[in-house]
């Protein structure tokens, strides 16, 4: 049990950081997080999408077998990176145009399934292993899942709390943020 509890906070900590940026860049604008939701449920509604993906992906992984394994590993990595440097870049952008502050743009669901799935890709590969775990694979992904959610709230509300000291640029935190777990998952 241990072991899969060290192995999702592993995981979970891809999710945690972009949680702290989502946080900074939403708490200051006067829309919330989703458009049309409150902060709470807007935040809860982002941390279903990395929880059902953390929990998903690595029992995908589990049932997919070592030769889908030996394919994907290949192009993960970068898949991952792209999505990332993509998502990064464009929050920096936007951070350095005079009118940012002025648009208060709000998270898609779209681009919650990318995010969440650009940040899952290693819990695909981690599926493999779960073979390995003295728990079932089904228990350990939602093991998985729960840890992630959490993780992820506590990010989301940690980054809205600590928007006053970003003041000045948070979206280009985000960004960098983002661009960082790229090359993390493109690195290691």
């Amino acid at each position: 049990m241990l072991e899969v509890i060290l192995l999702s906070i592993a995981l979970s900590m891809d999710v945690f950081a972009v949680s702290i940026g989502i946080g900074v860049n939403q708490s200051g604008k006067s829309q919330p997080a989703l458009k049309g939701e409150n902060c709470f449920l807007g935040a809860f509604t982002i941390a279903m999408y990395f929880a059902v993906f953390h929990a998903v992906l690595p029992l995908l992984g589990y049932l997919g077998g070592v030769t889908l394994f030996t394919w994907f590993d290949r192009l993960s990595q970068w898949i991952g990176f792209s999505i990332l440097l993509f998502f990064g870049l464009k929050a920096i952008y936007n951070s350095l145009q005079n009118n940012a502050d002025e648009v208060a743009s709000s998270l898609t669901h779209n681009a919650l399934l990318i995010l969440a799935l650009a940040t899952s890709i290693d819990a695909f590969a981690t599926g493999f292993t779960l073979a390995l775990m003295p728990l079932s694979p089904y228990l350990s992904c939602l093991i998985i899942g729960l840890t992630t959610l959490l993780f992820s709230l506590f990010g989301f509300f940690l980054g809205s709390k600590s928007h006053d000291k970003f003041t000045f640029k948070a979206e280009l935190i985000g960004g960098i943020i983002l661009i960082v777990i790229g090359f993390k998952i493109l690195l290691f």
